[in-house]
């Protein structure tokens, strides 16, 4: 599995952290938008489709930079952000091994899919996870005020169909 980059929200008060890889799903479901010519229909990150972008997750020097930075900003970071690509599109047990590597750090972990709830069978994930996102981007279902206040803050997500879920709240 490969990490393509982090940053720091500070409006969520989040490090995020992005997975290469997916298979363009959402462009593919939102096309007769794409091709009438609304751009806002795409995928909003398309440049993490390429599986093989970025640093490998089990790289100790990716590993020992990340620590660094959850040290430095500890005081500012409570959440860890999942993104994508698409987590749930990587091998298994290299997000699971992962997932287990951040978890070490206390902060509350959420993984950010476009699949739905039941979908894939990730339960043994749930564990690591404060929450999960789910859902895909539908334009025909986008939203510009749909805001979840699942995290304890509100979070505008993209379209209707999406959904956090928390579940394991400590």
């Amino acid at each position: 599995m490969k990490l393509a980059a982090t940053q720091y929200s500070l409006q969520f008060r989040a490090l995020e952290i992005y997975i290469s890889g997916c298979d363009g799903f959402c462009d593919t479901i939102n096309c007769k938008y794409i091709n009438s010519g609304i751009d806002a229909a795409r995928c909003h990150n398309p440049e993490l489709w390429d599986f093989n972008i970025g640093s490998d997750s089990r790289d100790p020097i990716f590993l020992k930079a990340l620590e660094e930075k959850i040290h430095q900003f500890d005081d500012l970071i409570n959440y860890i952000f999942i993104f994508g690509g698409e987590p749930l599109l990587q091998n298994r047990k290299d997000l699971y091994d992962f997932l287990m590597t951040i978890f070490k750090y206390n902060k509350r972990v959420v993984l950010f899919t476009r699949f739905s709830e039941g979908q894939r069978n990730i339960e043994e994930l749930y564990p690591l996870l404060y929450a999960i996102k789910y859902g895909h981007f539908s334009y025909e279902l986008r939203s510009e005020d749909y805001v979840d206040y699942s995290l304890g803050f509100p979070m505008n997500l993209a379209s209707i169909n999406q959904k956090i879920v928390v579940i394991n709240n400590v």
